[in-house]
Protein backbone atom coordinates (compact mmCIF):
# COMPACT_ATOMS: atom_id res chain seq x y z
CA UNK A 1 0.00 0.00 0.00
CA UNK A 2 2.92 2.54 -0.68
CA UNK A 3 1.55 3.59 -3.80
CA UNK A 4 -0.94 6.43 -3.29
CA UNK A 5 -3.32 7.31 -6.20
CA UNK A 6 -2.08 10.74 -7.26
CA UNK A 7 -1.51 12.45 -10.57
CA UNK A 8 2.42 13.10 -11.30
CA UNK A 9 2.58 16.68 -9.73
CA UNK A 10 3.42 18.28 -13.04
CA UNK A 11 -0.16 17.46 -13.80
CA UNK A 12 -1.55 18.61 -10.37
CA UNK A 13 0.01 22.08 -11.26
CA UNK A 14 -0.82 21.88 -14.60
CA UNK A 15 -4.18 21.63 -13.22
CA UNK A 16 -3.96 24.26 -10.86
CA UNK A 17 -2.61 26.88 -13.60
CA UNK A 18 -5.23 25.83 -16.26
CA UNK A 19 -8.16 26.00 -13.89
CA UNK A 20 -7.28 29.96 -13.37
CA UNK A 21 -6.50 30.51 -16.82
CA UNK A 22 -9.39 32.08 -17.51
CA UNK A 23 -9.66 34.29 -14.48
CA UNK A 24 -6.04 35.76 -15.20
CA UNK A 25 -7.59 36.63 -18.69
CA UNK A 26 -10.53 38.23 -16.97
CA UNK A 27 -8.41 39.50 -14.69
CA UNK A 28 -6.10 40.61 -17.24
CA UNK A 29 -8.63 43.08 -19.09
CA UNK A 30 -10.26 44.42 -16.06
CA UNK A 31 -6.77 45.64 -14.64
CA UNK A 32 -5.86 47.34 -17.25
CA UNK A 33 -2.24 48.32 -17.40
CA UNK A 34 -0.32 48.53 -13.73
CA UNK A 35 3.23 48.85 -12.32
CA UNK A 36 4.98 45.94 -11.92
CA UNK A 37 7.13 47.91 -9.30
CA UNK A 38 3.27 48.00 -7.12
CA UNK A 39 2.53 45.68 -4.32
CA UNK A 40 -1.05 43.66 -4.90
CA UNK A 41 -3.47 45.26 -2.96
CA UNK A 42 -6.64 43.91 -5.00
CA UNK A 43 -8.42 40.85 -5.29
CA UNK A 44 -7.21 40.07 -9.12
CA UNK A 45 -3.38 41.85 -8.46
CA UNK A 46 -3.26 38.95 -5.41
CA UNK A 47 -4.76 36.47 -7.51
CA UNK A 48 -2.21 37.14 -10.33
CA UNK A 49 0.90 37.72 -7.68
CA UNK A 50 -0.54 34.09 -5.98
CA UNK A 51 -0.57 32.63 -9.57
CA UNK A 52 2.94 33.96 -10.29
CA UNK A 53 4.37 33.13 -6.43
CA UNK A 54 2.82 29.52 -7.41
CA UNK A 55 4.64 29.22 -10.87
CA UNK A 56 8.21 29.87 -9.60
CA UNK A 57 7.61 27.46 -6.93
CA UNK A 58 7.32 29.65 -3.77
CA UNK A 59 4.49 27.79 -2.32
CA UNK A 60 4.44 29.84 0.66
CA UNK A 61 4.24 33.25 -1.11
CA UNK A 62 1.62 31.87 -3.52
CA UNK A 63 -0.39 30.77 -0.14
CA UNK A 64 -0.04 34.20 1.45
CA UNK A 65 -1.61 36.03 -1.77
CA UNK A 66 -4.21 33.66 -2.04
CA UNK A 67 -5.43 33.91 1.91
CA UNK A 68 -5.28 37.30 1.26
CA UNK A 69 -7.74 37.20 -1.57
CA UNK A 70 -10.22 34.90 0.52
CA UNK A 71 -10.11 37.96 2.73
CA UNK A 72 -11.26 40.16 0.15
CA UNK A 73 -12.88 38.02 -1.76
CA UNK A 74 -14.33 35.40 0.25
CA UNK A 75 -16.39 33.57 -2.01
CA UNK A 76 -13.62 33.08 -5.06
CA UNK A 77 -13.65 29.43 -5.39
CA UNK A 78 -10.34 29.92 -7.72
CA UNK A 79 -8.25 31.29 -4.97
CA UNK A 80 -9.57 28.87 -1.85
CA UNK A 81 -8.34 26.31 -4.59
CA UNK A 82 -5.17 27.48 -5.65
CA UNK A 83 -4.48 27.61 -1.78
CA UNK A 84 -5.09 23.89 -1.63
CA UNK A 85 -2.94 23.60 -4.61
CA UNK A 86 0.08 25.74 -2.92
CA UNK A 87 -0.86 24.00 0.44
CA UNK A 88 -0.65 20.67 -0.92
CA UNK A 89 3.00 21.36 -2.43
CA UNK A 90 4.03 22.10 0.57
CA UNK A 91 3.15 19.21 2.40
CA UNK A 92 0.31 21.09 4.50
CA UNK A 93 -2.27 18.23 3.92
CA UNK A 94 -5.01 19.43 6.07
CA UNK A 95 -4.93 23.08 4.82
CA UNK A 96 -5.12 21.55 1.57
CA UNK A 97 -7.72 19.25 2.21
CA UNK A 98 -9.35 22.53 4.35
CA UNK A 99 -8.89 25.05 0.67
CA UNK A 100 -10.36 22.46 -1.38
CA UNK A 101 -13.74 22.23 0.62
CA UNK A 102 -14.19 25.41 1.01
CA UNK A 103 -13.73 25.74 -2.81
CA UNK A 104 -16.35 22.80 -3.18
CA UNK A 105 -18.77 24.74 -1.39
CA UNK A 106 -18.41 28.20 -3.38
CA UNK A 107 -18.51 25.73 -6.20
CA UNK A 108 -20.05 22.61 -6.12
CA UNK A 109 -19.39 21.04 -9.86
CA UNK A 110 -15.72 22.47 -9.28
CA UNK A 111 -14.28 18.71 -10.71
CA UNK A 112 -10.60 19.73 -10.05
CA UNK A 113 -11.13 20.43 -6.39
CA UNK A 114 -12.93 17.37 -6.12
CA UNK A 115 -9.97 15.59 -7.55
CA UNK A 116 -7.11 17.55 -5.37
CA UNK A 117 -9.23 16.39 -2.85
CA UNK A 118 -9.65 13.10 -2.86
CA UNK A 119 -6.07 12.88 -4.14
CA UNK A 120 -5.08 14.79 -1.04
CA UNK A 121 -7.30 12.26 1.23
CA UNK A 122 -5.91 9.38 0.17
CA UNK A 123 -2.50 9.16 2.53
CA UNK A 124 -5.03 9.74 5.48
CA UNK A 125 -8.30 8.73 5.18
CA UNK A 126 -8.57 6.58 1.79
CA UNK A 127 -12.48 6.22 2.77
CA UNK A 128 -13.14 9.74 2.03
CA UNK A 129 -11.02 9.81 -1.11
CA UNK A 130 -13.15 6.92 -1.87
CA UNK A 131 -16.33 8.94 -1.31
CA UNK A 132 -14.54 11.71 -3.26
CA UNK A 133 -13.51 9.95 -6.44
CA UNK A 134 -17.27 8.85 -6.22
CA UNK A 135 -18.89 11.63 -6.16
CA UNK A 136 -16.60 13.46 -8.90
CA UNK A 137 -17.33 10.19 -11.29
CA UNK A 138 -21.19 11.89 -10.84
CA UNK A 139 -19.55 14.97 -12.37
CA UNK A 140 -17.64 13.38 -15.00
CA UNK A 141 -17.96 9.87 -15.33
CA UNK A 142 -15.51 9.30 -17.98
CA UNK A 143 -12.71 10.75 -16.48
CA UNK A 144 -9.66 8.29 -16.88
CA UNK A 145 -7.56 9.96 -14.25
CA UNK A 146 -10.61 9.88 -11.61
CA UNK A 147 -11.51 6.58 -12.39
CA UNK A 148 -7.85 5.18 -11.80
CA UNK A 149 -7.41 6.73 -8.37
CA UNK A 150 -10.89 5.36 -7.19
CA UNK A 151 -10.32 1.94 -8.51
CA UNK A 152 -6.22 1.93 -6.98
CA UNK A 153 -8.04 3.18 -3.79
CA UNK A 154 -10.98 0.50 -3.70
CA UNK A 155 -8.58 -2.63 -5.15
CA UNK A 156 -6.20 -1.43 -2.01
CA UNK A 157 -8.62 -1.40 0.62
CA UNK A 158 -10.79 -5.15 0.56
CA UNK A 159 -12.46 -3.89 -2.58
CA UNK A 160 -10.91 -5.23 -5.33
CA UNK A 161 -13.14 -6.83 -7.84
CA UNK A 162 -15.00 -3.33 -8.21
CA UNK A 163 -11.51 -1.82 -8.39
CA UNK A 164 -10.56 -3.46 -10.96
CA UNK A 165 -13.61 -2.76 -13.07
CA UNK A 166 -12.62 0.80 -12.61
CA UNK A 167 -8.92 0.44 -13.23
CA UNK A 168 -10.15 -1.60 -16.78
CA UNK A 169 -11.94 1.54 -17.71
CA UNK A 170 -8.96 4.03 -16.88
CA UNK A 171 -6.53 1.67 -18.55
CA UNK A 172 -8.77 1.18 -21.53
CA UNK A 173 -9.28 5.10 -21.65
CA UNK A 174 -5.48 6.04 -21.36
CA UNK A 175 -3.16 3.13 -21.89
CA UNK A 176 -0.16 4.88 -20.41
CA UNK A 177 -1.68 4.80 -16.87
CA UNK A 178 -0.77 0.67 -16.81
CA UNK A 179 2.81 1.65 -15.78
CA UNK A 180 1.23 3.39 -12.49
CA UNK A 181 -0.14 0.18 -10.98
CA UNK A 182 1.86 -1.10 -8.18
CA UNK A 183 2.70 -4.58 -8.69
CA UNK A 184 0.40 -5.20 -5.33
CA UNK A 185 -2.72 -4.47 -6.89
CA UNK A 186 -3.49 -7.29 -10.16
CA UNK A 187 -4.99 -6.40 -12.79
CA UNK A 188 -7.98 -7.83 -14.30
CA UNK A 189 -7.58 -10.14 -17.61
CA UNK A 190 -7.33 -8.46 -20.48
CA UNK A 191 -5.60 -5.25 -19.28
Amino acid sequence: MNAQPTLPRARRAKLAASGAVAVILVGVALSGCGSSNTTPTTPQQLFNAGLSAQKSGNYTKAANYFAEVLVQAPKSAQAAYNLGVAEGSLGNLPSAINAYKQAIALDPKFANAYFNLGDAQAPTDPQAAIATFRHLLKLTPSDPNTQFNLGLLLAQHGKLAEGQKYLKAAITANPSLKARVPASVPLPAGV
